[in-house]
């Protein structure tokens, strides 16, 4: 009997062992364990289907303000070149300024100009070149978001759940990129494209408030 009984401890306790296994190996975890960091997820997931609906709205609108080829592969190119020349130099000077303040000024940045675009659009200002120069603009916050976020995304978990955080981000960037252009496109069907311009300046408030709810105190690794 005293046999039985051990054995059926041992059963039980490989049975949490795995369970404990199986809860560390999750993906999710970080999402788990630090609302900040689940906040900051949600908040990465509306701000990317609110910056591909921007593409969406801008070259949208591009084709009605002209016909030109050029001017508008040109709204593609614009934000593709401010990804280029932007991306890399943000990593460095993510080590020289405090990166929450930093991610609340490319916020900041990316607010003022969706704006300044959703207004010029709603009331008929627009004209290719303006919409071209703001979407470079805006583009150069989009840059200088993607490293940065990743960065910031890593100080808001432990150690040991980093790169299982690098994933998410990258899970969040996917499914913006996929429900964006979805999204604008039926809002397009109805709605003049500076609403849209709109509707993303509210999703980058939305981020600006969870960035400004965290405090830079990374996690204790386990």
């Amino acid at each position: 009997m005293m046999y039985m009984e051990d054995s059926d401890e041992k059963n039980t306790d490989n049975l949490d062992n795995q369970e404990e296994e199986q809860k560390d190996k999750s993906l999710w975890i970080p999402l788990l364990n630090h609302q900040i960091f689940l906040l900051f997820w949600i908040g990465l997931i509306i701000t990317n289907i609110g910056n591909s609906m921007q593409v969406i709205g801008s070259s949208w609108l591009m084709t009605t303000l002209t016909h030109s080829p050029f001017l508008i592969a040109m709204i593609q190119a614009s934000t593709s070149l401010a990804v280029v020349l932007f991306t890399v130099p943000t990593g460095a000077l993510s080590d020289i300024f405090d990166r929450r303040k930093f991610l609340l000024f490319i916020r900041s940045w990316m607010l003022i100009v969706a704006l300044i675009l959703s207004i010029l659009t709603i009331y008929n200002i627009i004209t290719p070149s303006i919409l071209l120069i703001l979407t470079f603009v805006l583009g150069i916050g989009i840059a200088m978001n993607m490293p940065m976020s990743i960065i910031a995304a890593s100080e808001m978990v432990s150690r040991t759940e980093v790169h299982k955080t690098i994933t998410l981000v990258s899970v969040a960037a996917n499914i913006g990129i996929a429900m964006g252009p979805l999204i604008g496109g039926l809002i397009l069907i109805n709605e003049n494209p500076g609403y849209l311009f709109l509707l993303n300046a509210l999703t980058i408030v939305a981020m600006i408030v969870i960035i400004y709810r965290w405090q830079r105190t990374r996690a204790v690794s386990s």
